[in-house]
């Protein structure tokens, strides 16, 4: 007879029982004991499984075998069910070893290069999500085309300034851009603040002596005496010729400087998509898939369904064939 601190005991270790702990393990496990057939809905896997596929799979398998009479038809619907548990095992197991394939082919998080600067630069970049490192390197990616955008007009415009005669008119884009470059470097250069601000085009306009309004289209001449204002507001005072030059050398550092910021970067922005699209499907198929933890309880479960199977199609081929076999009164 049970003693009462027996059973206290038993109470115990039924609280410690609390079935399969992973997200497959719950999946297989929670649908032992599922009703089959028309009422069948527990049978399909919420997220993983659609009910309209089970039920077609059931129509198809339950013709198949082609069942007459009630005990039958029960027989045919077990062993749909079963089949498409069967199914289902093969189908996490399949996604367990697609996973690990999938995993190898995850990139390297990008790493900096040995400099002293670039090192400490890893530290930060080390306690950032791969999702904030991608945002990093398309921000920096993004600003190093945007100066492109900007300095590359501005240089084809100085290139082909000195060409041009005092009354040649040009491109008021290619102006501005150029302008805004001359603008940069007499600001690097520690020019004063008696120049007009580079946003204000009338201010521009009025310093290189040309009528207010948009009617007075830009000539070289009137590019030129900008120019030499800029030259004139840097702290050496430079001459308008050495100044042009001066910007052109400017303009070649920050658009190659912008070039290598893209080279250098956009790669490794393309490797962390990659890597988080691939480490995504990774986690969602190891999440519908099983682990090596688990792989021993699912074998065994599959081997549990693969004798409940033989057993019902067994019986039902035993019920088929007697009835075959029993003569009509």
């Amino acid at each position: 007879m049970t003693s009462e601190r027996q059973r206290l005991a038993n109470r115990r270790n039924a609280l410690k029982s609390t079935g399969p702990k992973t997200v497959a393990g719950k999946a297989l496990m929670r649908l032992n004991a599922v009703r089959h057939g028309l009422r069948g809905a527990p049978v399909v896997v919420p997220g993983l499984e659609a009910p309209a596929d089970w039920e077609r799979f059931r129509a198809d398998m339950v013709s198949s075998l082609s069942p007459v009479g009630p005990l039958e038809e029960t027989l045919a619907e077990r062993a749909a069910g079963l089949l498409w548990r069967l199914r289902r095992v093969e189908r996490f197991e399949s996604l367990s070893v697609a996973a690990d394939q999938v995993a190898l082919e995850i990139p390297a998080r990008p790493r900096s290069t040995e400099s002293a600067i670039d090192q400490l630069l890893d530290e930060d970049e080390d306690r950032m999500t791969d999702e904030e490192f991608l945002a990093d390197r398309e921000a920096s990616v993004a600003d190093a085309r945007a100066t492109v955008e900007k300095y590359c007009p501005a240089r084809d415009f100085a290139t082909g300034l000195s060409d041009l005669g005092d009354e040649a008119p040009v491109d008021p884009a290619g102006t501005l851009a150029f302008l805004a470059a001359c603008s940069d470097h007499a600001e690097d250069e520690g020019a004063d603040d008696t120049l007009s601000d580079i946003e204000d085009e009338e201010g521009l306009r009025q310093i290189a002596g040309l009528a207010p309004g948009p009617g007075a289209a830009w000539t070289a001449g009137a590019v030129r005496k900008v120019l030499g204002a800029f030259a004139a507001a840097t702290k050496k005072k430079q001459a308008p010729a050495r100044f042009l030059k001066a910007v052109l050398g400017s303009l070649d550092y920050w658009i190659k400087d912008a070039e290598t910021e893209i080279e250098l970067h956009a790669p490794e922005a393309d490797a962390l998509r990659q890597r988080i699209v691939l480490s995504g499907a990774v986690a969602r198929a190891r999440r519908a898939g099983v682990g090596d933890a688990a792989a021993g309880h699912i074998a065994r479960y599959e081997g549990h369904l693969q004798r409940q199977l033989s057993a019902t199609l067994s019986e039902l081929a035993r019920l088929q064939q007697g009835r075959v076999a029993t003569p009509k009164p």
